[in-house]
């Protein structure tokens, strides 16, 4: 399972969005 790699997008992502 390569969660950590979906997870790592997500916040990225997210933080990207934020800022």
């Amino acid at each position: 399972m390569r969660i950590w790699k979906f997870l790592l997008v997500l916040i990225y992502t997210r933080n990207i969005r934020v800022n």
